[in-house]
């Protein structure tokens, strides 16, 4: 339309999107309502090109999973990063933890040691601790999301042909902890439990598996 600049012809692609493919999302990622948030949403041209969306799931399918899952399908649909922001972080009460980067070892064993010893962390952190309990237990919450975002960018670092010959590891749902991590609207608990409890168990297996071959 003429007159129009390209952050709001954007603004209506990613709404146009958002409500063609709402089933497609509620069937495949289980989600309750999806919409435009952000810059974006209030008419300004996001600096980084990312689009954020506000996203609610039903309970009964919320998970880690379906996270990463709606996250890949929609930078698939508009060829572009996308930061998901769960509806629950909006009444979060404490601010996201500062998680600096730290140096990633350049070859690929080192970086499967280190997705390995972070799984092994998490495992025994994590040990005989329920989510009523992780959910009131800030250092623990801390502590986990940081061994998450070494697991992200240790298999952001993994070569696509390397994770071709081992498609049995979810690398996809890897990558995403970073950006699970990283979210500037703070952690949400729930999907940070269920990546510690779904995606981290048969990693460490897999894993261990591909080292133990050499």
């Amino acid at each position: 339309m003429a007159g129009q600049s390209s952050y709001e012809t954007l603004r209506e692609e990613v709404m146009i999107t958002l409500n063609t493919v709402f089933p497609v999302m509620k069937r495949l990622f289980g989600i309750r309502s999806i919409g435009i948030f952000g810059q974006i949403a209030h008419g300004e041209d996001p600096p980084d090109g990312v689009i954020e969306l506000l996203v609610e799931f039903s309970p009964s399918t919320e998970s880690f999973s379906a996270y990463a899952g709606l996250c890949a399908y929609l930078e698939e649909k508009f060829d572009r990063k996308v930061r998901l922001v769960t509806t629950r972080l909006l009444t979060a009460q404490s601010p996201p933890p500062e998680l600096p980067d730290l140096p990633l070892p350049p070859d690929i064993p080192g970086l499967l040691r280190r997705i390995l010893d972070e799984c092994i962390t998490i495992r025994e952190e994590k040990k005989d601790i329920a989510f009523s309990a992780f959910t009131r237990n800030e250092p623990l919450k801390h502590s986990l999301a940081r061994s998450l975002e070494q697991i992200g960018g240790a298999a952001a670092g993994i070569p696509a042909d390397f994770r071709g010959l081992h498609p049995d590891v979810s690398w996809i749902e890897l990558v995403s902890l970073r950006d699970l991590v990283r979210n500037p609207f703070g952690v949400d608990a729930v999907l940070l439990w269920s990546a510690v409890r779904d995606l981290i168990p048969p990693t460490e297996r897999k894993i261990q598996d591909i080292l133990a071959r050499g």
